[in-house]
């Protein structure tokens, strides 16, 4: 139903939003003075948490299954963004090199996707590609958020591909797209 499916989904994406700007919300007033690893660990520590509590809930009861994947599909986006983070947001930047930004994002997508292809979860695939898509585009576009369109894009196609998910195929090509189109008709305008 409605509730078990859409509600869910929508309250993951509002907490994943709230996770990328209530963490910049504190960073500005009430963690100053903390240094970017530590804020960084602290990203990371409730990106996986709430991992964590997604993979107990599927576990836990059969009734819980899907809710647990799609909690953990907002941990994974968590853990995406803030890998993301460590090198595009100024206040959480603690790798300089370009290169290490890139193999690290890579690594953490991989990772997921290893981990959606072993539950061979349409569910989980789909709801990360949408939330990681989401999390990046919500930042200036820089060429690690062009880079992270491309790995999510041909990572959501090698699933579609090879389980034949065509909603996995659509969300990679609408993700990159619309994630594009927001930086570039919302952040563009009001830069």
């Amino acid at each position: 139903g409605i509730g078990r499916v859409w509600f869910v989904r929508i309250g993951i994406g509002l907490l994943l939003t709230g996770f990328v700007f209530l963490s910049t919300y504190a960073y500005q007033n009430y963690i100053i003075t903390w240094s970017a690893g530590s804020r960084v660990t602290l990203l990371y520590f409730a990106a996986v948490v709430l991992t964590v509590t997604g993979f107990f809930l599927e576990r836990w009861k059969e009734s819980l299954c899907n809710y647990g994947r799609v909690v953990a599909a907002g941990g994974w986006a968590a853990i995406y963004y803030t890998t993301y983070a460590t090198y595009h947001i100024e206040r959480l930047r603690i790798i300089d090199n370009p290169v290490l930004a890139a193999i690290l994002l890579s690594l953490v997508a991989l990772a997921f996707f290893a981990y959606a292809a072993s539950k061979k979860s349409s569910l989980l695939t789909v709801g990360s590609l949408m939330l990681a898509f989401y999390a990046t585009a919500i930042n200036p576009m820089g060429w690690l958020g062009c880079f992270s369109g491309l790995l999510l894009s041909t990572i959501g196609m090698v699933f579609f591909l090879r389980f034949r998910w065509t909603q996995t195929g659509v969300t990679s090509l609408g993700g990159a797209y619309l994630s594009y189109l927001y930086w570039q008709g919302f952040i563009n305008s009001t830069a």
